[in-house]
C-alpha cells in the first residue's frame, strides 16, 4: 500500500472591483470546509452577502456525500445541506438570495437555504424544477434566472436520425419557462463539429454541447460557447472574436 498524499485545504478570498475596474488585494475569508473535499462550484448572491459552495468529498470520490454550504459573509455563519451519493454543481441564485438552484443527476433543483431548520438538513427536501429532458431535448446543465421565472439551459438533441453532417443541429442554449417547463426560445445554436480524426462519429462529424456561464443580475446577459463563443444580450447573440469555439470558461458579473 502506498500512502495517499494529503491535499491542501480549500481557501476562500474576497476580491473587490471598483466602478473603474480597479481590483483590491485578496482578502482571506474565514470559511472552513473539510479537508480533501473537492470544490464543485461557487455562486455569490447579487448583493454580495451570501456565498454558496458546492462540495464533493471526501477526496472527490464518486458516490461520496456531497455538501452545499451557504455562508453569510458579514458574520461567517455557515448553513450546510448534505446529499448522499452525489454532489451539487452549477449553482445559481434567484429571488434576491431567497432561492438557490443547483444541478444533480436528476436535473435542476431549488431550495430556500435560509429556511428555519435547514442547517444540517438534507438536500432531499429540495424541489425538482427541471428534469433531464424538455420536449425532445436533453438537458446538460441548467440555472435559474435572477427572478426565478426563467431557466437557462444547455440542451442537446436526443432524436437525431441518420449520419451527422455540416448542418446538423445537435443542441444549443435555451430559455425555458419555470412555470410550464417548456422552451420559450433558443438563444444560441450548436451544430455538429468536424474532426479529421473522426471525432467518434460517422464521417468525422460529431456531437458537442454548449458551455454556459452565469446570467447577470438583470437576467438579460449571458456568456455562451456554442458554434462560436460570445454573449447573449436580451436574446441577441454577438460572437466575441479570438476565442476558440470549444473553449471552457468560468465567468462572474
Amino acid at each position: 500500500d502506498t500512502p495517499q498524499s494529503k491535499s491542501e485545504a480549500n481557501g476562500f478570498y474576497r476580491l473587490r472591483i471598483s466602478s473603474r475596474g480597479r481590483a483590491s488585494a485578496l482578502r482571506p475569508l474565514a470559511i472552513r470546509t473539510p479537508d480533501n473535499n473537492t470544490l464543485n462550484d461557487l455562486a455569490l448572491t447579487p448583493d454580495g452577502r451570501q456565498l454558496a459552495i458546492g462540495m464533493q468529498g471526501p477526496g472527490g470520490i464518486p458516490g461520496g456525500p456531497g455538501t452545499l454550504e451557504v455562508v453569510t459573509l458579514a458574520t461567517g455563519r455557515v448553513r450546510v445541506r448534505t446529499w448522499t451519493g452525489e454532489s451539487p454543481f452549477d449553482l445559481s441564485w434567484a429571488g434576491n438570495g431567497r432561492e438557490l438552484g443547483f444541478m444533480l443527476t436528476a436535473g435542476l433543483y431549488a431550495l430556500n437555504p435560509n429556511a428555519p431548520g435547514s442547517n444540517g438538513g438534507k438536500l432531499s427536501s429540495a424541489r425538482l424544477v427541471l428534469g433531464r429532458t424538455v420536449g425532445s431535448e436533453g438537458v446538460d446543465v441548467a440555472e435559474l434566472s435572477p427572478d426565478g421565472a426563467t431557466i437557462l439551459a444547455s440542451v442537446n438533441a436526443t432524436k437525431l436520425t441518420g449520419p451527422l453532417h455540416r448542418g446538423s443541429v445537435v443542441g444549443g442554449v435555451a430559455e425555458i419557462s419555470a412555470r410550464t417547463g417548456k422552451i420559450v426560445r433558443m438563444l444560441a445554436t450548436e451544430h455538429a463539429h468536424y474532426s479529421a480524426d473522426g471525432g467518434g462519429s460517422e464521417a468525422g462529424w460529431y456531437e458537442t454541447t454548449c458551455t454556459m456561464g452565469p446570467v447577470d443580475v438583470t437576467g438579460h446577459h449571458l456568456l455562451v460557447g456554442c458554434d462560436r463563443f460570445g454573449r447573449v444580450d436580451r436574446t441577441r447573440f454577438t460572437p466575441l472574436p479570438g476565442v476558440d469555439q470549444n473553449t471552457y470558461f468560468s465567468a462572474a458579473w
